[in-house]
């Protein structure tokens, strides 16, 4: 096969490509993006009794939502008291890294009313000042910043993660034990993917499959968290645990046999080639 000559494009071509791409994923991904934030966002700063301001508050729509919902998540190891992990959960689907922000904000001491809001240009100013130091001090042995340092040092670990050191003695009472908060962590690895995610999804593959990819990666995450924190805790209720093992397990066959047999189909509609050597 001859290949054709590779050439340098040009940079007007470039930028001409890139406008389009960019402009079509605006106009296609960017819908839903946009609808689904304007409603998380607002369901998060109005209260029940129509007043805003109730961000990451007890008192938001969002919050008390979550607390008539929150027995769903019980198979996990969710209790009804620990409703903010909760809407953990929903705001997680802003991005994976908002979880972190909501928890900090339900569980930790509320702050002074009175408190002074620091100006927008201040704070845009003091973000920008962290950039050098951020990036000509990347640690080459952890550059995501994975590592706490001294676990032992509470102070220490809520400075570096940017929360509050209530928050910790909070998530400690919220969830029954360890195996329950690393089911909770387990189910926000997996489950449906971020509404920027989201929103691409939907741009290059259309609603139907992005609905799948939903689904499934929900049902996925649900599934592993229930499994694993069941099994963990299978001497203290073993009927119970028995039963919801064995419902995602034979779900889980189901969905296998499923997919073997849409395969099946797919062959048949296909008329195979017969190749024939001499």
């Amino acid at each position: 096969m001859e290949l054709p000559s590779y050439e340098m494009p040009k940079f007007k071509a470039v930028m001409v490509r890139t406008g389009k791409r960019t402009k079509s994923f605006i106009l296609g991904a960017g819908k839903t993006i946009v609808l689904v934030v304007t409603l998380l966002n607002f369901i998060n700063a109005i209260g029940v009794d129509g007043t805003f301001g109730h961000e990451d508050s007890q008192a938001s729509l969002l919050s008390v939502a979550s607390q008539k919902i929150t027995p769903i998540f019980s198979p996990m190891g969710i209790e009804q008291d620990n409703w903010p992990a909760t809407v953990g959960i929903i705001t997680g689907i802003f991005a994976k890294e908002a979880v972190v922000g909501t928890l900090n904000s339900l569980y930790s001491t509320a702050a002074p009313a009175d408190e002074e809001l620091t100006p927008l240009s201040e704070s845009f100013n003091a973000a920008l000042a962290t950039i050098p130091a951020n990036l000509f001090g990347i640690d080459l042995e952890d550059p995501l910043k994975l590592s706490v340092g001294d676990l032992t040092n509470k102070e220490a670990i809520a400075e570096e993660q940017g929360v509050a050191t209530s928050t910790f003695g909070a998530l400690q009472a919220g969830f029954s034990g360890k195996i329950a908060a690393f089911s909770y962590l387990l189910f926000i690895l997996l489950y449906t993917p971020c509404v920027a995610a989201m929103g691409a999804l939907v741009h290059e593959f259309g609603s139907r499959w992005a609905t799948f990819a939903a689904t499934w990666t929900f049902s996925l995450a649900y599934g592993s968290a229930t499994v694993v924190y069941q099994a963990a805790t299978f001497t203290q209720h073993p009927v119970q645990s028995s039963l919801w093992i064995g419902f995602f397990l034979l779900a889980l066959a189901g969905f296998y046999l499923w997919l073997k047999h849409k395969g099946k189909r797919t062959q048949q509609i296909i008329p195979g080639i017969r190749i024939i050597t001499e």
